[in-house]
């Protein structure tokens, strides 16, 4: 048995998959098996994730069925029986020495159970356009997730098997935010980690989850945040804060009843806060036709 594992899905994503591939092919730390979930993709991924199988004896192929991001990572899970799960997507790129800095962190530091990395963002050419710094001490990462941040660039994460075990797999029930809740249930008996280091080049495209999906990933979060507070009780402020980001951006994508519903919820988290009586209002506009924008 190896080491460690690669979970990578893909979903249409021949414009940049090649590169990410290839990525982790070279990596400097050579031992691992590669785990590559092909979702039902319509354009020529499948025949680009076939050559580079043919090629390297370490890619195991898993074909799906469009079931989305979170089925196709769960999928995926079902052949990683390594000691470490390392995430990657198919349209970023990885350093060459991003495993062999990871596994070392990993195997000196049993604490830790999710370990990142900071990231340089790439546009769709590959060139940089910024730099995605993150906290590094669990406490840090954890109050930047309940302050709705991001504390963890998924495709930058390795995960303790044993901690994934325990977690039994993604939950999140849309897709959209599915490491988040990862980062929250596995923050209540390991340790999160980030390593002050660019060990991924994030790529900002048309189609990445970041630009089509923040609604979904509102209400995504706040259900997690939701179910968090009821083992971990949380400030009246912290799920007001949650449910009103939900509550606004689905009112944003015209879908006013299911809008009024975390509106309810912010009224119920902080009653005297004007923030839930504003997310009725907009609720209301959107179901009698207004855009309110």
């Amino acid at each position: 048995m190896v080491e460690l594992s690669v979970l990578m899905p893909v979903y249409n994503c021949e414009r940049f998959l090649d590169d990410a591939i290839r990525s982790i092919r070279h990596q400097t730390h050579t031992q691992f098996e590669f785990v590559i979930v092909n979702d039902g993709s319509t354009d020529s991924s499948a025949e680009i994730i076939a050559r580079h199988a043919n090629e390297d004896e370490r890619i195991i192929v898993v074909n799906g069925q469009s079931q989305g991001v979170t089925h196709a990572l769960n999928t995926g899970l079902t052949y990683c029986n390594s000691a470490y799960i390392a995430r990657m997507d198919g349209d970023d790129i990885a350093a060459p020495e991003r495993f062999a800095r990871q596994l070392k962190t990993m195997r000196t530091n049993p604490e830790v159970g999710i370990l990142g990395t900071t990231s340089i963002l790439i546009d769709e050419r590959g060139k940089k356009i910024g730099h995605m710094a993150y906290p590094c001490d669990h406490d840090q990462i954890v109050m930047k997730l309940l302050n709705y941040g991001c504390g963890l660039t998924h495709p930058s994460a390795m995960i303790r098997g044993a901690v994934m075990h325990r977690l039994e797999q993604y939950q999140s029930k849309t897709g959209a935010s599915q490491d988040f809740d990862l980062y929250l249930r596995a923050s209540e008996f390991s340790r999160l980690k980030n390593l002050d280091e660019p060990l991924l080049h994030y790529r900002i495209h048309d189609s990445s989850m970041g630009s089509t999906s923040s609604a979904a990933q509102a209400r995504a979060k706040y259900c997690s945040v939701a179910k968090y507070s009821r083992r971990n009780p949380l400030p009246s402020g912290c799920l007001l804060n949650f449910a009103h980001q939900a509550s606004w951006m689905t009112a944003e994508e015209g879908k006013g009843k299911e809008a009024l519903s975390y509106a309810v919820q912010c009224i119920k988290h902080s009653p005297a806060s004007y923030l839930g009586y504003r997310s009725v209002a907009r609720s209301l506009y959107t179901m009698v036709g207004g855009s309110g924008r």
